[in-house]
């Protein structure tokens, strides 16, 4: 038999069996793998079966080995096509395979009889098949795959836009047109077996592709082998060239003693990890060559940041590394801020003018990547139509940052930063290598981050939290950053809206006086939460007076917040640090003295400014106003004065009917203010207000007193009010006093939802419900005062107190 007949076979079968081996050895979650196997199997079957088929002795045994062939070369085209539609990532069904499969079932069934191949003829070259009727459509089968195959290639290749991944369908499209050329010249006159010759061609070609565009990852393995075969090879160069001759020359022996060989083996044992990692640098060096040192800078990260929970230490690590590796000019890597409102720049090479920017989360990028984990381009940002809604300022942004490459940092907790990368100094795109390792380092970077963010920041306020405020605290502390000055503050009011409105009030006043802080305070500022209800401010480069006007701008924003029931206000101490002499921790401490001295000085004010802010709650809130405080604290009085209460009893009585309730500042505006009847389920909501007004009265030194009232002033003197069902005198004869002057004053005043009536009206109206709603003895003593009263006396002779309505 002739070489060039007899060769070919085997080679591709070798060549198959290798490229199966290290594809199999190197496991990869590609969709495209497993067919790739199968393929790369059914070509080893076709190589040995034809070698088989040609070495055999005589027609007989080749016609056997040729039909066992047949059914082997089918399935290798079509699992050809199969490796196609999955490395192009067509996942769907494709009714096309299917119907291949199907003709291989029957291929299989009819390839031993005469219907597929006839017979061997010997001829010039070697063994010849004669095609039966059927062998004409086995090889249209044959040849629609690879016309499927090359179109599927074609069409990928056509569509995409990566200039890596064009090169890599582009090798394996020329590889399967060789097939395709090879199998259409067996039936042409050429009458020559060239189809196993395409099949070698297609193996050289892929092989090509694998290593250079990574078809299948097989660096690692290669890379491995080069190591310890070059480690091998110094070990053998030193045993043989050296350590031998020196001994036989020097023993003068013909012989080499097995302790000598022992002695090497040990001293082999010992050198051999540090030897390997030697040889493994030296190969990756000349593997990568230029991306080696790309690849050392990435692996550095881990190496800076590994001990470190420092946030600003983490993220300039990560920024100088990557614009190392990645050889450009301007990067940025951007988190979400404090308040988690925004995401901005943290740290950044190259783009200092543009350190103020900040993407919002309704953003496209950031709604981009809350989404997607992949990687954008620049040219993706032109194509995609999300966005075109970018703001200018974003835009102008982007331009300056010349952002060739936008990577997302992912945790299983959501989008934790953003990282830009501009274009490399040497104008270069970038490559799928560079991408994916960059895409495999931000995703541990993005853990590292979240951690350090964690432990930075207090979860409920954004502010930084005492630990990190240390670790600041540490690093601002030198002579540069000197005076260094420090606000600390303490939150009034935030336990009683705990105990009174419930502590989600509580976080949400905390929240409101967080923003206020962030809004007082400039952006090199360290702001942090120090306890509970107490916060803490570190202003470098920052005198004294420069810090007490920060404090008081701290206090008018506080004074500007009117979101809460409970108004918020502050008790503020400052000190500073002037020289290096100074104990940065006394300077603490008088900031703490002072802030307790203001607070001790402010407790009246700050008691006072509680009260009124809940007292503005309450006419915000209700239908109640200022006037109708004013009203209910005179008639109050008269009637109190008339009962002969005391001066102390007078006071609070007063302050009850001003405050009476104030528990309906918790109740939604959407049910007091509804104009029409309320339902059986509103009525139950609307009840609870005496109790809530209690918490809220039990909670504030100034209000314990009237607790009580403002529990019972729905109790009925019949036993028929709210919340405890109290009869007859058992009910306080100040909540008494309020249920009447209260229904008097709304009847005569009106409400939106009732018309008003007169004073003789209204009278009439209490005589009808004394013994039943009201206390009888008190209603008659009331309309007496009220009827001997002018109808527009003014409200203005109620004695002043410190709350309202």
């Amino acid at each position: 038999m002739r070489l060039d007949y007899l060769v070919p076979p085997l080679l591709v079968a070798v060549a198959a069996t290798g490229l199966f081996i290290v594809a199999l050895l190197q496991p990869t979650r590609s969709p495209a793998r497993k067919p790739f196997l199968w393929l790369l199997a059914a070509t080893m079957g076709w190589g040995i079966f034809i070698f088989l088929m040609r070495s055999s002795p005589d027609t007989t045994s080749a016609l056997l080995w040729d039909r066992v062939a047949t059914p082997i070369i089918v399935l290798t085209h079509i699992l050809h096509y199969h490796f196609s539609l999955r490395l192009t990532n067509k996942f769907g069904v494709s009714r096309l395979l299917l119907g291949m499969y199907a003709a291989l079932v029957v291929c299989i069934a009819l390839a031993p009889t005469s219907l597929v191949i006839t017979e061997m003829e010997r001829v010039y070259y070697g063994y010849a098949p004669v095609v039966g009727p059927v062998g004409y459509v086995v090889f249209l089968l044959i040849i629609v795959s690879i016309v499927a195959t090359i179109r599927n290639f074609y069409l990928s290749w056509k569509s995409s836009a990566d200039l890596v991944e064009k090169n890599r369908l582009l090798y394996l499209l020329v590889a399967t047109g060789l097939v395709g050329v090879g199998t259409l010249l067996e039936v042409t006159p050429v009458t020559y077996p060239t189809a196993i010759f395409a099949n070698l061609a297609f193996c050289a070609i892929t092989t090509v592709a694998m290593l250079r565009y990574h078809l299948l990852d097989i660096h690692i393995i290669i890379r491995k082998t080069l190591a310890y075969a070059m480690l091998s090879g110094v070990a053998m160069a030193v045993y043989l060239l050296l350590l031998v001759p020196m001994y036989l020359l020097v023993s003068q022996s013909g012989n080499v003693p097995l302790v000598f060989n022992l002695v090497f083996l040990v001293g082999l044992t010992i050198v051999f990890q540090p030897a390997l990692r030697l040889a493994q640098n030296w190969v990756d060096r000349w593997f990568y060559r230029d991306r080696y040192d790309y690849l050392r800078a990435l692996e550095g990260i881990g190496e800076e940041t590994r001990n470190s929970l420092d946030l600003s230490v983490i993220t300039n690590a990560l920024i100088s590394s990557v614009t190392s590796a990645m050889r450009c000019g301007k990067a940025a890597i951007v988190l979400p801020d404090a308040a988690g409102e925004s995401f901005t720049i943290f740290a950044s090479v190259g783009i200092e003018a543009v350190e103020d920017v900040r993407f919002s989360l309704d953003s496209s990028i950031v709604t981009w990547f809350n989404r997607s984990d992949e990687p954008l381009s620049r040219r993706d940002m032109h194509v995609i139509p999300q966005f075109q809604s970018l703001t200018l300022r974003e835009r102008h942004t982007l331009e300056q940052m010349e952002s060739e490459v936008i990577v997302p940092l992912k945790t299983p907790s959501g989008l934790s930063g953003i990282i830009f990368i501009g274009s490399k100094l040497s104008e270069q795109s970038y490559g799928l290598e560079e991408v994916r390792v960059l895409r495999v380092v931000t995703h541990q970077m993005a853990a590292t981050l979240e951690n350090a963010r964690l432990y930075a920041y207090d979860k409920l306020t954004g502010l930084y939290n005492r630990a990190y405020f240390e670790i600041e605290l540490r690093r601002l502390d030198v002579p540069r950053q000197l005076p260094l000055s420090i606000i600390m503050g303490d939150l009034n009011g935030l336990k009683l809206a705990n105990d009174a409105l419930g502590h989600e009030e509580g976080d949400r006043l905390l929240q409101s006086v967080a923003g206020a802080l962030r809004r007082s305070c400039r952006p090199e500022d360290v702001i942090a939460r120090w306890g509970g209800d107490e916060f803490i401010i570190l202003l470098p480069l920052t005198t004294e007076r420069e810090a007490m006007e920060i404090a008081g701008t701290i206090r008018q924003n506080c004074r500007d917040i009117a979101q809460h029931a409970i108004r918020p206000s502050m008790a503020l101490g400052t000190a500073c640090k002037v020289s290096s002499d100074q104990d940065i921790t006394q300077a603490l401490r008088e900031a703490e003295d002072r802030m307790y001295r203001n607070k001790l000085m402010e407790r009246d004010s700050a008691r006072h400014s509680i009260i009124s802010s809940l007292e503005q709650s309450l006419w915000e809130t209700t239908h109640e106003t200022e006037e109708h405080a004013k009203r209910m604290q005179m008639m109050a009085l008269t009637l109190g004065q008339s009962l002969g209460l005391s001066d102390n009893e007078l006071d609070e009585l007063a302050l009850l009917a001003a405050l009476h309730d104030i528990g309906k500042i918790a109740i939604p505006k959407t049910i007091i203010v509804k104009p029409g009847r309320l339902t059986p389920e509103e009525w139950d909501v609307v009840r609870k207000h005496p109790e809530i007004g209690y918490r809220i009265a039990v909670s504030s030194q100034d209000l314990v007193p009237i607790a009580e009232g403002i529990l019972t002033h729905h109790e009925r003197w019949d036993g028929n009010g709210y919340p405890l069902r109290l009869q007859g005198e058992a009910i306080p004869l100040s909540s008494r006093i309020i249920a009447i002057i209260d229904a008097y004053d709304v009847i005569t005043h009106g409400r939106p939802y009732k018309a008003k009536l007169s004073p003789e009206e209204a009278a009439m109206e209490l005589q009808r419900c004394a013994g039943s709603q009201f206390d009888p003895t008190l209603v008659e003593l009331f309309t007496r005062l009220a009827a001997s009263q002018p109808e527009d006396r003014e409200a203005e002779t109620a004695p002043a107190v410190a709350v309202g309505a």
